[in-house]
């Protein structure tokens, strides 16, 4: 028997309430020639990893997509994005204890019933929980949850069994069941056929026979119950979306409020000659007042389409203004920890970099510098590499650094200087900036002689041990270098390149590339710091040593540089002192890293990295010169210890957490137009401004009131469209909640039209105070939506029964919210032979319904004709519907307001789910480029033509745009706004409408 207490300590924690679902099975009787197979249901093209996600699937688990059988329990499909329920009974073949394992990619469940009966069944075994987990074929032992605890059984009963399993879209799709008997098998076993039998045959039953389905704690559905905090906006609460439940005001009250004026937008174009589809060009969008939220901001990439090009391009930053540095003294009160003296220094840094970076686009206004703004949106770059924030922090051993003031005075004369700087293009602009350097106050070495007499001996030890490099040296210098050190080694050719960031070869240490054409890096004055006494000997000693090798002014720069020590001794004391910061030019940044040292000292290399390509130091063996100054070269017999007591300055990046900005309110809405956006499916509705729609509300209210006597008091503005015409005046549909004297709330929803003030409505007096100080407002006659319309829902369907199930729910659900019997759904069905749709119809609650049964093909167009036909009230509307919506309660009611006899139809735009999203979560995209959604009443279907069924015959796809011509072409306007709530599920198009199956090849 199992253990329930231990059960419930071996449960996954994602398990629900069981309290939260109610398990259902019909007994069925078993036959002995079940035996052999087990039941297989299939859910395909549903994305996700988790049995989770199978239990979001709106089909599961009574409609699956197919139905079928499995010989053992082992099953790989070779297909992607699908969920498997496996179930049956299970006949051990000896009594003893079972041990069961479970392996899957991607998440599976193993539940095992202490009977024969659906409704014990306990969770023994599974792989993962998140999605995330996946095994190997065979892969028993993976993790702890795939094995059971012992279990025992006994070979004259059965056991009923459901293994739940989903696979993605990636990786070898697999689930199996093994066992093994406790402490007799060696290995785990696959449960072959002889030990499994059906539940029930399935083989005879259509997709709508559901009742022997078990509903079990392994297949249960997930109750759907909405988030506390949706992730998307739009499933907030919205007072739109049950504002129908308000009681209607009389429309007695609102009949002569304002005068009456013919209806004539200027965007109509009635006679018009169109291009085939070119209507979808004189489709423009509303706009709409407060927010509704349709922007779908959850689903927005770092590449959104709803920002500007131009502004995606060139960065966000280039709207932030920057506040200079005297700007933010009065605010630096807070503590600074001893960086004050920094501060200063970076803030004079960062006006010469600003005022370069204005120069270099003066020069170029082609190239649009950004990065002194750094872009802090979703792209997140590394503030190392990219960020301008720069100072140079020092480790400070032995002595503090106290010569701020004279370096910021040789910044600001290297500053001055930059422009004379900039043509220099020889060897002799770095000797002079080299003299510079040399200029920094150092302390006299007292015994220089004898440490160079130990420290010589030392490398000499060393250099023994060198690796030696054998390269190519000039001809001029052969045997110079032959005397020195041996073999030389190659140096990289000079480029004047900018902008220009190679990756420089493997050199010996000593050797420094350098781009002698390019004179930006000759212009920075460097921050020094004071040596010790131990490296000012150093210093001295090396000057003994190294001869200098002149440089001409006029030598040729396409030549490569000679070795560091050969430079004038004089110069290369000065790069050892310190770093030489180089100017960028404009646009570049740089960056200073030093990587670690390794190998215990002895292979020690150390780089200098510059963005823009000015050169590497490399060190190798004992060879330790640098722009650092460490001294490498000339260690005591400690190895290393003296590095160890004299560490290198480590240059870091500030960051300038006082730095503040000023930018001006991107109203992103105001830049949009009312044209149809094709290419964006997160934009939502147009925003109308407060400003435009509240007046608009007060003008009315007031004549409201001054008509019945302040009768009616305003309670909130629901919901204002406006239907722009800039020729003759804008449409305003008015939704309001207001209060009359009685003290009930009554909803009022009503269009009226503000005309241009050059134009003039019947019988208004232009003479008239009022028509000179208020907006010009008027009843557009005949233009006035009918709320007690019939909708009439057109669906055409073929062998979709597990669909056809789901719209008669959804439609049974939308008339329990609404209760409104002033709806009919019509199904006209193509044969189909899976589901007996008119058996499904007459089970429902729905009130009113119609079904025709068709011959042939699928054909949508003549499917839709078909319906259509059967509507006996020209004055209702028809909407032409889709089998896979889920509808907000809403939608009768927002189709009625939204389509007006003989003037406006409705081409309402969905939200199509992604693969794996329910309505709960609505992840997806707008369709913005389908008019197959269409509310229109059927005189005006019936004055354009109805559908053209003769061109659309054997296909579908283009119809709804060859539709759109036509009502355009009669001079009729489409109303295309985006409807909160409004979504069209994911499904699988396999075996839908005319498409065959194939098999798959081996």
């Amino acid at each position: 028997m199992l253990d329930e207490t231990g059960y419930r300590d071996h449960q996954p924690d994602s398990a629900e309430d069981p309290a939260a679902w109610t398990s259902s099975y019909t007994p069925q009787t078993w036959k002995p020639q079940y035996k052999g197979r087990a039941n297989l249901h299939v859910f395909e093209d549903w994305c996700g990893s988790s049995t989770a996600d199978l239990r979001k699937n709106p089909h599961y688990p009574l409609y699956p997509h197919s139905r079928t059988t499995v010989q053992k329990l082992a099953i790989t499909p070779r297909w992607t994005n699908y969920g498997l329920r496996v179930f049956g009974y299970l006949h051990p073949y000896t009594d003893g204890d079972f041990v069961f394992a479970l392996s899957s990619d991607d998440n599976s469940e193993f539940w095992l019933s202490s009977d024969d009966t659906p409704v014990n069944l306990q969770l023994l075994a599974w792989v993962g929980k998140t999605g995330t987990e996946w095994t190997a074929p065979g892969e028993f032992e993976k993790y702890a949850s795939q094995n059971s605890r012992p279990v025992r059984l006994s070979s004259q009963r059965r056991y009923f069994f459901e293994v739940i399993h989903k696979q993605n879209d990636r990786g070898t799709d697999h689930v199996e069941v093994a066992w093994q008997l406790l402490d007799q098998d060696l290995k785990f076993w696959l449960i072959e056929s002889e030990h499994i039998s059906l539940y029930t045959d399935e083989s005879a039953l259509l997709v709508n026979d559901v009742a022997h389905i078990p509903q079990t704690a392994a297949s249960h559905r997930l109750t759907p119950t909405k988030h506390h905090s949706p992730r998307a906006d739009m499933l907030r609460h919205d007072p739109r979306d049950a504002f129908y439940r308000v009681h209607l005001i009389n429309s007695t009250f609102l009949g002569s409020v304002l005068p009456d004026c013919s209806y004539r937008p200027s965007y109509t174009i009635k006679g018009f000659p169109l291009l085939r589809y070119q209507g979808l060009q004189f489709v423009h969008m509303s706009y709409v007042y407060p927010n509704d939220h349709t922007r779908l901001t959850h689903m927005e990439k770092d590449t959104s389409c709803f920002y500007p090009d131009s502004m995606k391009r060139l960065g966000f930053s280039r709207h932030m203004k920057l506040d200079r540095a005297d700007m933010q003294e009065d605010r630096k009160t807070d503590r600074d920890f001893g960086f004050q003296k920094r501060n200063s220094i970076q803030y004079e840094e960062d006006e010469f970099d600003n005022e370069a970076s204005e120069r270099g686009r003066k020069s170029n206004p082609q190239k649009i510098d950004n990065s002194l703004f750094p872009d802090y949106g979703d792209d997140y770059d590394d503030y190392v590499q990219k960020r301008r924030r720069k100072l140079l922090s020092f480790q400070q051993n032995n002595k503090a650094v106290d010569n701020s003031s004279d370096i910021r005075q040789r910044i600001e004369d290297l500053q001055k200087r930059q422009g004379k700087d900039d043509t220099e293009q020889s060897p002799l602009g770095l000797e002079k900036a080299a003299d510079h350097l040399q200029a920094a106050p150092t302390e006299t070495p007292e015994h220089p002689v004898k440490r160079v007499e130990k420290l010589k001996s030392k490398r000499k030890s060393r250099q023994a041990k060198k690796q030696k490099v054998k390269q190519p040296a000039r001809p001029q210098q052969t045997n110079q270098l032959k005397a020195k050190q041996g073999p030389a080694v190659p140096s990289e050719p000079l480029h004047s390149k900018q902008n220009e960031n190679p990756k420089s070869p493997k050199i010996n240490r000593t050797e420094i590339n350098h781009r002698i054409g390019d004179s930006r890096y000759l212009n920075r004055d460097p921050l020094l710091e004071k040596p010790s006494v131990a490296r000012r000997q150093r210093f001295v000693t090396r000057e003994k040593v190294l001869r200098p090798v002149s440089a001409s002014p006029t030598r040729d720069i396409n030549q490569p540089l000679v070795r560091l020590n050969e430079w004038d001794a004089d110069t290369r004391k000065s790069l050892r002192g310190g770093e030489v910061n180089m100017p960028r030019q404009q646009g570049s940044e740089y960056d200073i890293h030093r990587a670690k040292e390794i190998e215990g000292g002895k292979r020690n290399k150390k780089k200098l990295h510059l963005k823009g390509g000015w050169g590497i130091i490399r060190e190798e063996n004992d060879e330790r010169d640098s722009l650092w100054g460490t001294g490498g070269d000339y260690d005591n017999d400690d190895d290393g210890d003296d590095d160890e007591a004299h560490p290198t300055a480590v240059f870091d990046l500030q960051v300038n957490w006082n730095q503040t900005f000023q930018v001006d309110h991107l109203d992103l809405h105001a830049w949009r137009s009312d044209m149809i956006e094709l290419r964006c499916g997160v934009s939502g509705n147009l925003l109308l401004h407060s400003t435009d729609a509240l007046p608009i509300v007060q003008n009315f209210m007031d004549n409201l009131n001054e008509k019945h006597h302040e009768r009616f008091k305003l309670v909130r503005v629901i919901n204002v469209v406006k239907r722009l015409d800039r020729a003759q005046g804008s449409r305003y549909l008015l939704e309001l909640e207001v209060k009359d004297v009685d003290g009930q709330l009554l909803r009022l929803s009503h269009y009226i039209y503000a005309l241009n003030r050059n134009l003039k409505p019947n019988n208004w007096d232009y003479h008239s105070e009022q028509s000179i100080s208020s907006p010009v407002l008027c009843n557009p006659v005949g233009f006035r939506w009918n709320p007690t319309a019939t909708v009439h829902f057109i669906v055409p369907v073929k062998n979709q029964g597990r669909w056809v199930h789901q719209l008669i729910v959804d439609i049974e659900e939308l008339f329990r919210e609404t209760r409104d019997i002033n709806f009919n759904l019509i199904i006209t069905d193509f044969n189909s032979t899976d589901m007996d749709v008119r058996k499904a119809l007459e089970k429902s609650s729905i009130p009113r319904y119609q079904y025709v049964k068709m011959e042939g093909n699928f054909e949508r167009a003549a499917g839709l004709q078909a319906g259509i036909d059967l509507i006996m009230d020209v004055h209702s509307i028809v909407f032409l519907c889709d089998l896979h919506l889920n509808f907000p309660s809403s939608i009768i009611d927002s189709i009625r307001k939204h389509t007006v006899e003989g003037y406006m139809a409705f081409a309402p735009i969905v939200m199509r789910l992604e693969c794996g999203s329910t309505p709960l979560e609505a992840n997806g995209l707008w369709e913005v480029n389908g008019f197959g959604l269409l509310g229109i009443y059927k005189s005006d279907l019936d004055r354009v033509g109805g559908m053209n069924t003769e061109e659309f015959k054997d296909r579908w796809g283009g119809e709804d745009w060859e539709l759109l011509d036509r009502i355009l072409q009669a001079g009729m306007e489409v109303d295309r706004i985006y409807l909160r709530n409004f979504f069209h599920r994911y499904h699988s198009k396999r075996g839908m409408w005319n498409r065959r199956m194939t098999k798959k090849n081996k």
